[in-house]
C-alpha cells in the first residue's frame, strides 16, 4: 500500500525536505527542497549556542516546508523532523525546539550520532552502492561527519565525529585560499581525531569510499558542469568520480578564493565557503586509508529515515 511521507533533516548548514511515496520498500520521489540555515554561525559550534539569525533562517525554511507538506497532502503522522549535530550540542536546544513547535507545529526528534550514522547507512544501501565486501561510507556535515563501514547486508562499524566542515573551519581558521600551513594543520588535526576510524579501517579493510552528503553532490556537479561542461547532468543513482577528475577539481578549489569559487558551474553558492575544506577532508581519507574508488551516492540520511521510520525497513 502506498504511503506518502515527509522527512525534514535539520542539519548544521542546511535544512532539507524530502516528500516521497513509500510502496513495497521503495521510495518514489515527489518533492524536495533545501534551505541554508548555518546553525553554526558566529562560532556557534564552539560556544554551543544557535544564534538568533540562524533560528530565524530555520523558521523561515520550516514555514515553507509546512506549506509543502500541506500542498502535497502528507498525513500529519507521516512527517518526521530529525535534528543532528548542531542542535544536539546546543545549550539553547530546548528553547529552539520549543520555538519550532510553537511556530510551525513540527515536533523535533534530536537524534544521536549513532542513529544518524545508521540512517545514512540505510540511504547508501538503498542506493545500491554497497556490495558484498566492506565499503567506507562518509557523510560530511557542518557540525559532524559520520563514518560507517558496512556491506549490503550489515553495518560492521559506525561512528559520528565532531568534525563537520563548519567545525573544522572554526577550529583551523584557514586563509582563503588555504595556505600550506593551513593544510598541514588540518591534516595533523584529522590524524589525531580520527584514530578510532583508523583502527576500524585496519580491521575491516574497505577499498571504496561512498559519499552521501551535499558536499559530495556539489563535488560531482562541479566535475560534470565546470570541468566537463555538461549543462544538465543526467540524474543517476550514484556517480563514480575518477581519480584524475578529483585531482583537477581539488587543485582548483584549493587555489581559488570565494569569489572565484562562486563563479564555478555546479557550485551551490552556500557551499562555496566550505568546499575547499570538504575536498581536503575527502583527499585525506582517500590517501590515508588507501581507498581505490570514490562514489557519490544520491541517497543519504533523508532516504534512510524514510525507509527506517515509514517504509518497513528493519532497524537494528
Amino acid at each position: 500500500m502506498k504511503k506518502r511521507v515527509a522527512v525534514i533533516d535539520l542539519g548544521t548548514n542546511t535544512c532539507n525536505l524530502l516528500i516521497a511515496d513509500c510502496e513495497e520498500g521503495k521510495i518514489n520521489l515527489v518533492h524536495t527542497d533545501r534551505q541554508p540555515v548555518k546553525l553554526g554561525c558566529e562560532e556557534g559550534l564552539k560556544t554551543g549556542m544557535v544564534c538568533p539569525e540562524a533560528i530565524q533562517r530555520t523558521l523561515e525554511g520550516l514555514h515553507r516546508y509546512k506549506k509543502a507538506v500541506i500542498d502535497f497532502f502528507v498525513p500529519r503522522n507521516n512527517i518526521i523532523l530529525v535534528a543532528t549535530a548542531a542542535v544536539r550540542g546546543a545549550t539553547n536546544k530546548e528553547s529552539f525546539i520549543h520555538k519550532i513547535k510553537e511556530e510551525t507545529g513540527f515536533d523535533v526528534a534530536v537524534i544521536d550520532g549513532e542513529t544518524e550514522a545508521t540512517l545514512i547507512y540505510y540511504g547508501a544501501k538503498y542506493d545500491g552502492t554497497l556490495g558484498d565486501t566492506p565499503s567506507l561510507i562518509m557523510d560530511i556535515g557542518g557540525g559532524s561527519t559520520e563514518f560507517i563501514i558496512g556491506t549490503n547486508k550489515e553495518i560492521l562499524w559506525r561512528h559520528s565525529f565532531k568534525l563537520g566542515v563548519s567545525a573544522l573551519l572554526q577550529e583551523i581558521k584557514p586563509a582563503d585560499p588555504m595556505r600550506c600551513n593551513d593544510i598541514k594543520r588540518t591534516v595533523s588535526y584529522l590524524t589525531r581525531r580520527l584514530e578510532p576510524l583508523t583502527g576500524a579501517v585496519a580491521k575491516y579493510k574497505p577499498h571504496t569510499l561512498i559519499g552521501t552528503s551535499g558536499a559530495f553532490k556539489t563535488l560531482t556537479n562541479i566535475i560534470l558542469m565546470h570541468l566537463h561542461q555538461i549543462d544538465k547532468p543526467k540524474k543517476s543513482q550514484y556517480y563514480e568520480v575518477s581519480n584524475s577528475d578529483f585531482r583537477i577539481i581539488y587543485r582548483e578549489l584549493m587555489i581559488s578564493n570565494l569569489e572565484q569559487r562562486l563563479k564555478m558551474k555546479g557550485m551551490e553558492p552556500y557551499r562555496a565557503e566550505f568546499m575547499p575544506m570538504s575536498v581536503l577532508f575527502i583527499k585525506f581519507v582517500m590517501k590515508k586509508y588507501k581507498l581505490q574508488t570514490l562514489i557519490r551516492s544520491s541517497s543519504g540520511i533523508k532516504e534512510g529515515a524514510a525507509l527506517k521510520y515509514f517504509c518497513d525497513e528493519e532497524g537494528e
